[in-house]
């Protein structure tokens, strides 16, 4: 179970791929459906990864599935659509019911008509990325077709069709074939799926699924910029629903029973089931669900679209011969913004293979690239042939494999242009635009003018002539100047006019919001006591916004028993040291309430205590503008007994727990071994013993320690009226003194006389007889 669990998630993987191409992508797979298969994969695997692939397939997705014919002709059979069933959106449950009928184990290897049928389905998706799959167990396409089918495939092959294949019980003369773009061999069903996820791998650019065991809980990290995210969940048996567990990131969307889930029944007679949860454009985060009720052993696995796309920034023409950095763009292919945070993706590389060459792109301000970590990735490059080029633009990462096709124009230039230009400008300040232009020859004729384009749209017209802010007429630096009136990322195209043919360069500007802070506005919350609130305000009237911009707002507010919380549009939230984005816009809000809470019996704060709201902005520059308004708040502090009457209580309560439990605790106890001889005799003999701990009431009380008391009818006692003697137990050691006064206790000495025992307490004296003449009675205390 566990083995072909793995092996379905990491097949599934090719969701990844299925989902994020713009113009779809069909899959053809060709299933060999020959006798022999019943004993190759007799739980019907395949059935089920077709039924998954079906529900993960996005709407400009095509699918469809391909068995092998009863009986073969020729190699020349054509395409036969009874073998194939394709996937039909609108009718989910008649494809599963017919891959169910289609997919029967009961033919010979004939491989012709199959393969007539993908082409025919294959060519009529030109626009799509385009896969030939495999499955099989035979090891090759016949000894009679072989040669003709290989010429066939190897034609697809050069249409950009991806041809791959699975074979069951190792390569064989798959791998052998050039005909394939990747081969890969499986021992038996649970290697089959696995296999499937490695050929996926290679057509779609995805990496390391997650993927494990469903335990209490599943628990999946969503990468960054992840557009949707597929959660698949199977049993070896039946399942009920898949649960979000309470405090996951949000979503635009979260769909737990994607497509209503579905289920395969293998040739063991066994129902095999999955559910699929589906995520739009989920927040990047530690996500958790749960599987309730589920009996049977289950795996999961979590596929994520990335949004994260790389692009051409450089001009499309590019100068013969000469060394320039090119350079390319992490943006989100949603949006379309660039991705200027390159470390949220570890192990991101670019490259791109031309001329023989391999250009590897960093971001790191070295080798001509402008500014570390702004998303622009530089190559330096030098290109000698001319004409156009196409070539591949691959991104990868720890998680990413994908590539993007551009093409350029490798042409003679006579000018090259070099930008010179800050990386960040403010809105609505004049901004000096400069381009050093250098000659690609003696003979290359003067330049006229630069223009600068964002789009369509002229921005500027950059001259040498010494006239408004050019500094030295005809040096070869072309300046202007230009305002830049909205926010956001322009790319600058510079486009040489006049003169001999010059090179269109492109360079990156990012125009921010510009803020002018008025003297600090102190928010007023006035005098407050316990469990009340005060309201007052944050005000930014005064302040001069152009373009949009992020302030970090935050609080150096912390006092015991009250919080501090502000409205930015959303609901009160608290305000303390941690920064939180405020959004000002020119037309935007500039005022926001701001209250203070106590709860019961806050920290006092008066005219002393000072606390400051802050704002903080970075200037196009990099350099901070900070505001921060006084807080004006007074909290009267409660009466000392309101606020320390329940902990009074509870010392108290304490203290006294304590000196019960100590009244209880510290009275000394008999050791369990002491015991008392009594006899009418001094011959001890003649005499009975008897163990204190064995008589009622001799055990210690409340701060009183354990007391026994011998009678005058050879008995042991806790009671004291009419005692001979009194025990008392003293930490580890028992003291004796006379009870009564009608007559004293004697002592027997070392030599054999009795002498009186002293009327206080004095230490027991173990193994010397003690005697009450008036009543007879003699004892030895004895402790073991």
């Amino acid at each position: 179970m566990a083995a072909w669990l793995r092996g379905v998630w990491l097949a599934l993987w090719l969701v990844h791929g299925l989902a994020a191409a713009a113009t779809g992508r069909h899959i053809s797979i060709i299933v060999d459906t020959s006798g022999s298969m019943l004993n190759s994969d007799p739980r019907r695997y395949t059935l089920q990864l077709s039924q998954i692939l079906a529900d993960l397939a996005g709407p400009d997705d095509s699918l469809s599935v391909i068995r092998l014919p009863l009986s073969e002709h020729g190699c020349d059979d054509g395409p036969n659509p009874s073998l194939s069933q394709s996937l039909n959106p609108a009718d989910r449950a008649g494809f599963q019911q017919s891959l169910d009928k289609l997919l029967v184990y009961n033919v010979n290897n004939h491989f012709a008509a199959p393969i007539h049928t993908a082409r025919a389905q294959l060519q009529e998706h030109p626009d799509k990325s385009r896969l030939l799959l495999f499955i099989a167990d035979s090891g090759g396409l016949g000894e009679v077709c072989d040669a003709h089918l290989s010429d066939e495939l190897s034609e697809l092959k050069d249409q950009g069709v991806m041809i791959a294949a699975i074979n069951l019980g190792g390569p064989g003369a798959f791998d052998r074939n050039p005909a394939f773009s990747f081969t890969q061999g499986a021992m038996n069903a649970e290697e089959l799926v696995e296999a499937v996820a490695e050929v996926y791998q290679h057509f779609i650019g995805g990496k390391q699924p997650q993927t494990g065991q469903v335990r209490d809980t599943i628990d999946v990290d969503i990468a960054p910029l992840t557009r949707q995210a597929f959660l698949v969940v199977a049993a070896d048996g039946a399942m009920g629903g898949v649960a979000e567990v309470a405090g996951n990131p949000t979503a635009a969307q979260v769909d737990l029973n994607h497509k209503g889930g579905g289920y395969a029944k293998g040739l063991d007679g066994r129902r095999r089931d999955y559910r699929i949860v589906r995520l739009q454009r989920p927040e990047a985060g530690r996500w958790r669900f749960q599987v309730p009720g589920l009996a049977d052993a289950a795996g999961w696995m979590l596929l994520q679209d990335s949004a994260l796309g790389l692009r051409l920034l450089s001009s499309p023409t590019v100068a013969q011969g000469r060394a320039a950095p090119l350079e390319v763009e992490l943006y989100d292919q949603d949006s379309g913004k660039r991705v200027d945070n390159t470390t949220r993706w570890p192990g991101l590389e670019a490259s791109m293979v031309v001329e023989g060459q391999t250009l590897g792109f960093r971001d790191n301000g070295e080798d001509g690239d402008r500014q570390a970590g702004d998303g622009v990735l530089t190559a330096p490059a030098a290109f000698n042939q001319l004409g156009a080029h196409r070539a591949s633009l691959r991104l990868q990462s720890d998680t990413l494999d994908r590539s993007t096709d551009i093409e350029f124009q490798v042409s003679k230039i006579g000018w090259r242009l070099e930008p010179q230009l800050p990386p960040k400008a403010a809105v609505g300040s004049p901004l000096k635009l400069t381009v050093q232009a250098r000659a690609n020859g003696a003979a290359a004729a003067p330049l006229q003018a630069v223009e600068v384009r964002v789009g369509g749209d002229t921005l500027a017209s950059l001259r040498d002539d010494g006239l408004q802010g050019d500094l030295h007429a005809n040096d070869g630096v072309f300046s202007g100047v230009f305002t830049p009136k909205q926010t956001g990322d322009y790319v600058l195209s510079f486009i040489p006019q006049g003169g001999d043919a010059g090179l269109p360069v492109t360079a990156s500007l990012q125009v921010l919001g510009r803020i002018q802070f008025p003297p600090p506005v102190a928010v007023q919350l006035g005098r407050i006591g316990s469990h009340a609130q005060n309201q007052g305000g944050l005000d930014l009237s005064a302040a001069t916004v152009q373009g949009e911009l992020s302030l970090e707002l935050s609080s150096d507010y912390a006092a015991r028993g009250s919080v501090l919380e502000i409205d930015l549009g959303a609901g009160w939230v608290v305000l303390d040291s941690r920064p939180r984005t405020l959004r000002l816009t020119p037309d935007g809000p500039r005022h926001w309430p701001v209250r203070v809470r106590t709860g019961d019996c806050p920290a006092g704060l008066g005219d002393k205590d000072l606390f400051t709201v802050q704002l903080k902005a970075l200037d196009f520059d990099n350099r901070p503008q900070v505001y921060a308004a006084p807080l004006r708040l007074v909290i009267l502090e409660d009466p000392w007994l309101r606020c320390w009457w329940q902990a009074l209580v509870a010392a108290a309560g304490g203290l006294l727990l304590a000196i019960v439990i100590y009244g209880f605790w510290s009275p000394s106890r008999f050791s369990g071994r002491l015991g008392v001889v009594l006899s009418p005799e001094e011959d001890m003999a003649e005499g009975f013993f008897h163990a204190v701990r064995a008589q009622r009431g001799t055990g210690s009380g409340f701060f009183r320690d354990a007391r026994v008391y011998i009678r005058p009818n050879f008995r042991l006692s806790g009671r004291r009226k009419g005692a001979l003697a009194c025990l008392r137990a003293s930490g580890r050691r028992v003291y004796i003194q006379q009870a009564g006064v009608s007559a004293p206790l004697y002592r027997q000495n070392l030599d054999g006389d009795w002498e009186p025992l002293p009327l206080e307490e004095t230490p027991v004296r173990f193994g010397v007889v003690y005697k009450h003449t008036a009543s007879g009675v003699y004892f030895e205390i004895r402790n073991g």
